[in-house]
């Protein structure tokens, strides 16, 4: 049995507001002592903040938890509260509310031992997860999983649920439900021969899952760390549990109001179960409220966060980020990269020129992706972002791109003329005309590729549909010619990208060794991580090579959050699109906040 144990970990008192970046280079840092109250440390290059503790004279250590305030921050209208019935990952903000039965270890974080950042996930080792609603899972042969249900668990004390215990026939309901349901992920994502076979409760406290053995390891996370855990009692009373007013869990916040465009409100769940990892003698969350104003403009966010109206504010661009740090440099902040970065690529299994793969050679040499990163992205940003990206949660199998064979490298250089030349041996002297479906956010740098490509004869046509018409087209591969491809790195087990029959493969590539890949990834996952690792980064760069995409650079977005938000550094998600979790262990210096005029 391999048990999901929380070590013990001190929380280095100096550490109190760390930001990282693995992505960039740093200069020597040199430590200015202030007395007690204050340590500076220098900046990056780019103007990255390292360490910083902020101690005031009368005020409390950042590093000290802190009970009680309310967090301020953005979202959005929700599609929906019922994880079970539609995309969970459309619905992130149910997680808080709606626990897995696993999740990803905060104290492996920059909070704790500092083995991963939490930006973006993890590269689906089980040694980064623990338990949440179930205390310990094993794998007794290669057709069973075992999830021993953690005992005192107990829904909210709001009727129907009225604060029962959780056991493993709710488990076991939860999961049946879900991948009963084709609307939902793990039946979408999964063709038949690779879904749960069956799922039962062998006592009170213990759910065996039969599974196919090549999938075992990917069932192990979709079962564990994917689906959401929902009250029998509430889909039987209305049928659904997409009404907010219904909505319990077991979470460690509780929706108790929600106002359609303007905000959501989540208080408190004094009987949650779960402890402080790193402070495991602190039962948490520490906040009693979390607030999300829901504001559509960015210009109208970004007055709020500036204002001190929001405590937080995700996303924000190079040029904002240089502003909001010269007008206010006591704000703190960490550069991310995007979870999912997409690339142009043209379809492959329709008779367009996209299937020679000296066509696909030449789109990528005809842009200058250099110039893209240092003119575009202002620098701030990296050449090399698919199919994973150079984060920390990616390092084990990220390869960077000065360590790829010459022929992958050459498609990262600008040459129109060897372009052109290829593009003639392909059998288009004079280059051809194509479509590009795109979205309005894509419009401006589509813009920039279609003039490149116009230099060597390829005239791309941009057509524009909005947002929930170029999704459907993506995912029913129903677009004409080519589209901004999505990827998905932090969900690399899927290989979605290089699967034909995946609903997130829309260029249709596939390849013999890439399915050696995927089928290794399969037989080794959550088992033998090493095994895991070799196969993916073996075949990274004969993917690669082939050149389905145009490699584009990525770009650098950044956090930001003021300094009475306390024991965050920036994570976002730790488990599989597990966002908002971090709200259990952070806190908010309300005395600060105060002090500081807001």
């Amino acid at each position: 049995m391999k048990k999901l144990s929380v070590p013990i970990i001190s929380l280095l008192l100096i550490l109190s507001l760390l930001v990282i970046s693995c992505e960039s280079e740093t200069t020597e840092k040199v430590i200015e002592d202030e007395g007690d109250d204050k340590v500076i440390i220098t900046e990056t290059e780019t103007g990255e903040k390292i360490t910083e503790t902020v101690q005031q004279p009368g005020m409390r250590d950042p590093s000290e938890p802190k009970y009680g305030g309310t967090l301020i921050a953005l979202g959005g209208d929700p599609q929906g509260f019922d994880a079970g019935i539609m995309q969970s990952i459309m619905i992130t903000e149910t997680r808080i509310m709606n626990e897995p039965l696993i999740i990803g270890d905060w104290s492996k974080g920059p909070a704790g031992t500092g083995e991963l950042d939490w930006q973006l996930g993890h590269m689906q080792s089980m040694s980064y997860m623990r338990g949440a609603l179930a205390e310990s899972y094993e794998m007794p042969d290669d057709e069973t999983i075992i999830f021993h249900i953690r005992p005192g668990v107990h829904w909210w004390n709001k009727a129907p649920m009225n604060g029962r215990e959780f056991t493993a026939e709710d488990a076991v309901w939860s999961l049946e439900r879900e991948w009963a349901n084709p609307k939902c992920w793990p039946q979408a994502s999964n063709p038949p021969g690779q879904r749960l076979i069956s799922v039962e409760a062998l006592d009170k406290y213990t759910v065996e899952c039969k599974v196919p053995p090549e999938v075992q390891g990917l069932l192990l996370l979709y079962n564990g760390w994917y689906i959401q855990m929902l009250p029998r009692e509430v889909v039987e009373m209305y049928g659904d549990m997409n009404d907010w007013e219904n909505v319990v869990g077991t979470g460690g916040f509780m929706l108790t109001d929600y106002v359609t465009s303007s905000s959501l409100t989540y208080s408190k769940n004094p009987d949650y179960w779960s402890n402080d990892p790193v402070h495991p003698e602190n039962p948490v969350p520490y906040m009693d409220k979390v607030k999300l104003l829901i504001i559509s403009d960015s210009s109208s966010q970004q007055a709020a966060f500036r204002t001190g109206k929001t405590d937080m504010l995700a996303n924000v661009s190079v040029e904002d980020w240089q502003l909001f740090t010269e007008q206010n440099p006591d704000l703190n902040y960490t550069p991310t990269l995007p979870w999912i970065p997409t690339f142009p690529c043209g379809r492959l299994d329709k008779d367009l020129p996209f299937n020679d793969l000296r066509v696909r050679r030449a789109l990528n040499l005809a842009v200058n992706q250099a110039e893209i990163l240092e003119d575009y992205y202002k620098g701030h940003g990296a050449m090399l972002g698919y199919p994973f990206v150079p984060s920390q949660s990616m390092s084990d199998v990220y390869v960077p791109l000065e360590e790829m064979p010459e022929s992958v490298q050459e498609l990262f250089t600008y040459n129109p003329d060897k372009a052109k030349q290829l593009l003639a041996d392909a059998g288009y002297p004079n280059g051809f005309k194509t479509e590009m479906a795109a979205n309005p956010a894509e419009v401006d740098l589509l813009s920039i590729i279609r003039e490149y490509f116009l230099a060597v004869g390829v005239d791309m046509e941009i057509k524009v549909f909005d947002f929930g018409a170029h999704f459907g087209m993506k995912k029913g591969r129903t677009f004409s010619e080519m589209i901004m491809a999505d990827t998905y790195p932090y969900g690399f087990p899927n290989m979605h990208n290089v699967r034909p029959e995946s609903a997130s493969c829309p260029c249709s590539w596939g390849s013999d060794e890439s399915r050696v890949a995927y089928n290794t990834v399969q037989q080794y996952l959550c088992k033998d991580d090493e095994k895991v690792r070799q196969a993916v980064k073996e075949v990274v760069p004969h993917i690669l090579d082939n050149a389905w995409g145009v490699w584009l650079p990525i770009r650098n977005l950044y956090w930001m959050w003021w300094p009475w938000v306390q024991n965050y550094r920036g994570e976002t998600n730790f488990g599989h699109i597990s966002t908002h979790l971090y709200r259990n262990y952070i806190w908010v210096d309300e005395e600060l906040k105060e002090a500081m005029g807001y």
